[in-house]
């Protein structure tokens, strides 16, 4: 009788011990899922700086074919200066020639505005880049910690499982049904 209440109190500890071990291997998953979507974050920003540059490179090549296009039509205008023959055609020619000098100026500043963008979004590549080559390094090592974590709650969980059928099998039929 004692030994059957000592198998039973051996078989309630082994209980325990295995739901601890399930409840820690349950929670190892959702350690790496969680460092992982850190990870992409990082990443996710490092393709957002890229992509902040890449828009101002073009926003920029756009506002130098802008300013180019303004030039040449300023030149076409500067050319018809000589064809003008009175002196309100001049005027109006003149006025033109002020709006595309205008325009010029505008495109300019939208280009430097661009570049200053652009080299702003350059600077910051470097430092995110960094960045996720250590979450990267720091993510390699967790799931390594916890895979290796992992593995052994796994041997420590088909060991109580191994020993609590071993003390499954010393005890009375009516015993294990009452327990």
């Amino acid at each position: 009788m004692y030994e059957q209440l000592e198998n039973l109190i051996r078989l309630q500890g082994l209980d325990r011990e295995v739901q601890r071990l399930t409840q820690q291997l349950a929670g190892i998953a959702p350690q790496i899922e969680e460092s992982r979507v850190h990870l992409a974050a990082s990443e996710r920003e490092l393709e957002e700086g890229k992509a902040r540059v890449e828009g101002s490179r073009k926003d920029r090549r756009s506002a130098e074919k802008d300013l180019e296009t303004q030039i040449e039509k300023r030149r076409k205008f500067q050319e018809q200066q000589s064809k003008v023959k009175t002196n309100k055609e001049y005027q109006a020619l003149m006025g033109e020639l002020a709006s595309l000098k205008l325009e010029e100026t505008t495109a300019e500043d939208r280009i430097l505005t661009h570049m200053e963008q652009q080299a702003d979004a350059e600077k910051l590549l470097p430092g995110l880049a960094a960045e996720v080559g250590r979450e990267k390094l720091e993510f390699q090592q967790k799931e390594r910690v916890l895979r290796g974590a992992e593995e052994k709650l796994r041997q420590e969980l088909t060991a109580a499982e191994q020993a609590r059928v071993g003390i499954v099998a010393t005890l009375k039929p009516a015993t294990i049904q009452t327990y």
